[in-house]
Protein backbone atom coordinates (compact mmCIF):
# COMPACT_ATOMS: atom_id res chain seq x y z
CA UNK A 1 0.00 0.00 0.00
CA UNK A 2 2.84 2.21 1.27
CA UNK A 3 4.82 1.85 -2.31
CA UNK A 4 1.23 2.82 -4.22
CA UNK A 5 1.06 6.00 -2.25
CA UNK A 6 4.15 7.11 -3.44
CA UNK A 7 3.29 6.71 -7.43
CA UNK A 8 3.82 9.88 -8.96
CA UNK A 9 2.10 11.23 -10.96
CA UNK A 10 -1.43 10.49 -9.72
CA UNK A 11 -2.59 8.71 -13.00
CA UNK A 12 -0.41 5.83 -12.19
CA UNK A 13 -1.32 5.22 -8.93
CA UNK A 14 -5.15 5.10 -10.50
CA UNK A 15 -3.72 3.02 -13.49
CA UNK A 16 -2.27 0.65 -10.69
CA UNK A 17 -5.62 0.81 -8.86
CA UNK A 18 -7.41 0.05 -11.84
CA UNK A 19 -5.44 -2.82 -12.96
CA UNK A 20 -5.62 -4.31 -10.00
CA UNK A 21 -8.93 -4.68 -9.03
CA UNK A 22 -10.45 -7.83 -8.99
CA UNK A 23 -12.78 -7.62 -11.72
CA UNK A 24 -10.24 -6.50 -14.30
CA UNK A 25 -7.29 -8.15 -12.63
CA UNK A 26 -8.33 -11.30 -12.90
CA UNK A 27 -9.17 -12.31 -16.34
CA UNK A 28 -6.56 -9.90 -17.35
CA UNK A 29 -3.59 -12.25 -15.75
CA UNK A 30 -5.06 -14.84 -16.51
CA UNK A 31 -5.10 -14.33 -20.30
CA UNK A 32 -1.45 -12.99 -19.89
CA UNK A 33 -0.64 -15.95 -17.77
CA UNK A 34 -2.59 -18.97 -19.54
CA UNK A 35 -1.65 -17.90 -22.97
CA UNK A 36 0.83 -15.75 -23.61
CA UNK A 37 3.61 -16.28 -20.40
CA UNK A 38 3.09 -20.23 -19.85
CA UNK A 39 3.50 -20.32 -23.98
CA UNK A 40 6.41 -18.07 -24.84
CA UNK A 41 9.51 -18.51 -22.66
CA UNK A 42 11.59 -15.94 -21.91
CA UNK A 43 14.09 -14.62 -24.39
CA UNK A 44 16.72 -15.50 -21.75
CA UNK A 45 15.87 -19.11 -21.64
CA UNK A 46 15.45 -20.53 -24.92
CA UNK A 47 16.99 -23.45 -24.36
CA UNK A 48 16.54 -25.12 -21.10
CA UNK A 49 13.90 -28.25 -20.43
CA UNK A 50 11.41 -25.77 -19.50
CA UNK A 51 11.19 -23.55 -22.53
CA UNK A 52 11.67 -26.81 -24.46
CA UNK A 53 8.60 -28.19 -23.07
CA UNK A 54 7.04 -24.77 -23.71
CA UNK A 55 7.55 -24.96 -27.25
CA UNK A 56 6.22 -28.42 -27.67
CA UNK A 57 3.34 -28.33 -25.56
CA UNK A 58 2.45 -25.26 -27.86
CA UNK A 59 3.22 -26.54 -30.88
CA UNK A 60 0.91 -29.84 -29.92
CA UNK A 61 -1.86 -27.08 -29.00
CA UNK A 62 -1.50 -25.68 -31.84
CA UNK A 63 -1.45 -28.49 -33.71
CA UNK A 64 -4.97 -30.13 -32.18
CA UNK A 65 -6.47 -26.66 -32.70
CA UNK A 66 -5.83 -26.59 -36.43
CA UNK A 67 -7.46 -30.64 -36.70
CA UNK A 68 -10.44 -29.19 -34.84
CA UNK A 69 -10.72 -26.83 -37.74
CA UNK A 70 -10.44 -29.58 -40.77
CA UNK A 71 -12.64 -31.97 -38.66
CA UNK A 72 -15.43 -29.74 -38.03
CA UNK A 73 -15.00 -27.45 -40.82
CA UNK A 74 -15.36 -24.14 -38.27
CA UNK A 75 -13.70 -22.37 -34.86
CA UNK A 76 -16.69 -24.08 -32.19
CA UNK A 77 -14.27 -26.92 -31.06
CA UNK A 78 -11.33 -24.24 -30.93
CA UNK A 79 -13.07 -21.73 -29.22
CA UNK A 80 -15.25 -24.25 -26.76
CA UNK A 81 -11.41 -25.50 -26.29
CA UNK A 82 -9.81 -22.02 -25.53
CA UNK A 83 -12.97 -20.65 -23.31
CA UNK A 84 -12.68 -23.98 -21.54
CA UNK A 85 -8.84 -23.45 -21.09
CA UNK A 86 -9.86 -19.83 -20.04
CA UNK A 87 -12.20 -20.65 -17.30
CA UNK A 88 -9.49 -23.43 -15.97
CA UNK A 89 -6.77 -21.10 -16.05
CA UNK A 90 -8.80 -18.57 -14.40
CA UNK A 91 -10.04 -20.93 -11.49
CA UNK A 92 -6.33 -21.89 -11.14
CA UNK A 93 -5.43 -17.88 -10.79
CA UNK A 94 -8.12 -16.79 -8.14
CA UNK A 95 -7.15 -20.27 -6.11
CA UNK A 96 -3.48 -19.32 -6.64
CA UNK A 97 -4.16 -15.64 -4.83
CA UNK A 98 -6.29 -16.93 -2.48
CA UNK A 99 -3.84 -19.07 -1.05
CA UNK A 100 -0.79 -16.29 -0.46
CA UNK A 101 -2.91 -13.14 -0.22
CA UNK A 102 -5.34 -13.78 2.07
CA UNK A 103 -5.96 -10.87 4.99
CA UNK A 104 -3.81 -12.12 7.30
CA UNK A 105 -1.26 -13.39 5.25
CA UNK A 106 2.45 -14.32 6.28
CA UNK A 107 4.63 -11.32 5.07
CA UNK A 108 8.41 -10.94 6.39
CA UNK A 109 11.65 -9.10 5.69
CA UNK A 110 14.76 -11.53 4.85
CA UNK A 111 16.11 -11.22 8.10
CA UNK A 112 12.86 -11.80 10.33
CA UNK A 113 11.48 -15.00 7.65
CA UNK A 114 11.29 -18.08 8.60
CA UNK A 115 10.70 -21.71 6.77
CA UNK A 116 8.33 -23.28 8.99
CA UNK A 117 6.53 -20.23 9.32
CA UNK A 118 6.17 -18.72 5.51
CA UNK A 119 4.90 -22.55 4.86
CA UNK A 120 2.12 -23.15 7.78
CA UNK A 121 0.90 -19.17 8.10
CA UNK A 122 1.77 -17.73 4.71
CA UNK A 123 -0.07 -20.28 2.87
CA UNK A 124 -3.77 -21.28 3.54
CA UNK A 125 -5.72 -24.33 3.79
CA UNK A 126 -8.84 -23.88 1.50
CA UNK A 127 -12.14 -26.18 2.83
CA UNK A 128 -13.70 -26.96 -0.49
CA UNK A 129 -16.87 -28.99 -0.69
CA UNK A 130 -15.81 -32.17 -2.26
CA UNK A 131 -17.21 -32.04 -5.56
CA UNK A 132 -14.55 -29.22 -6.52
CA UNK A 133 -11.51 -31.29 -5.02
CA UNK A 134 -11.89 -33.27 -7.81
CA UNK A 135 -10.61 -30.43 -9.71
CA UNK A 136 -7.61 -28.95 -7.67
CA UNK A 137 -6.11 -32.37 -6.75
CA UNK A 138 -5.25 -31.64 -3.27
CA UNK A 139 -3.73 -28.33 -3.49
CA UNK A 140 -6.01 -26.81 -1.19
CA UNK A 141 -4.32 -28.07 1.37
CA UNK A 142 -1.67 -25.66 0.58
CA UNK A 143 0.40 -25.43 3.84
CA UNK A 144 1.58 -28.87 2.73
CA UNK A 145 2.60 -28.07 -0.46
CA UNK A 146 4.61 -24.72 1.04
CA UNK A 147 6.27 -27.14 3.79
CA UNK A 148 7.20 -30.01 1.58
CA UNK A 149 6.89 -29.54 -2.06
CA UNK A 150 7.76 -33.36 -2.92
CA UNK A 151 4.61 -34.70 -1.60
CA UNK A 152 2.23 -35.28 -3.90
CA UNK A 153 -0.77 -33.19 -5.11
CA UNK A 154 -2.99 -36.39 -4.59
CA UNK A 155 -1.47 -37.30 -1.10
CA UNK A 156 -1.90 -33.80 0.37
CA UNK A 157 -5.16 -34.30 1.95
CA UNK A 158 -4.22 -37.48 3.06
CA UNK A 159 -0.90 -35.97 4.91
CA UNK A 160 -3.36 -33.54 6.22
CA UNK A 161 -5.56 -35.71 7.85
CA UNK A 162 -3.03 -38.22 8.80
CA UNK A 163 -1.12 -35.42 10.65
CA UNK A 164 -1.27 -34.55 14.21
CA UNK A 165 -3.87 -31.94 14.87
CA UNK A 166 -1.49 -29.73 16.53
CA UNK A 167 0.43 -28.87 13.40
CA UNK A 168 -2.52 -27.18 11.70
CA UNK A 169 -3.92 -25.07 14.13
CA UNK A 170 -2.17 -22.12 13.27
CA UNK A 171 -2.40 -22.50 9.78
CA UNK A 172 -5.12 -19.87 8.26
CA UNK A 173 -8.56 -21.88 7.12
CA UNK A 174 -10.89 -20.14 4.28
CA UNK A 175 -13.95 -21.51 4.11
CA UNK A 176 -15.68 -20.83 0.52
CA UNK A 177 -16.67 -17.21 1.95
CA UNK A 178 -13.09 -16.88 3.23
CA UNK A 179 -11.86 -17.80 -0.50
CA UNK A 180 -14.34 -15.24 -2.07
CA UNK A 181 -12.97 -12.64 0.45
CA UNK A 182 -9.50 -13.06 -0.41
CA UNK A 183 -9.51 -12.66 -3.79
CA UNK A 184 -10.42 -8.68 -2.73
CA UNK A 185 -7.22 -8.22 -1.34
CA UNK A 186 -4.61 -7.21 -3.53
CA UNK A 187 -2.23 -5.18 -1.42
CA UNK A 188 -0.01 -5.60 1.76
CA UNK A 189 -0.47 -2.59 4.32
CA UNK A 190 2.85 -2.54 6.21
CA UNK A 191 1.41 -0.87 8.80
CA UNK A 192 -1.37 -2.77 9.74
CA UNK A 193 0.42 -6.00 8.25
CA UNK A 194 -2.47 -7.14 6.77
CA UNK A 195 -3.54 -7.78 2.99
CA UNK A 196 -6.07 -5.36 1.82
Amino acid sequence: KQEVEKLRPECLRAVYVFLRHPIVYFPVSTFYEWFIRFRIPPLGNLTGYTAVGNYKNTAGVMVMLYLFYLWKGDYSLMIDYLFGSYLGGLFGITLFHAQHAFEDGYVRNHKDWDFTEAAFLGSSFIEFPWFLKWFTMGIEYHHIHHYDSKVPGYLLQQCHEEGDPAYWKSVPTLDMAGYWKALGTTLYDETTGKFI
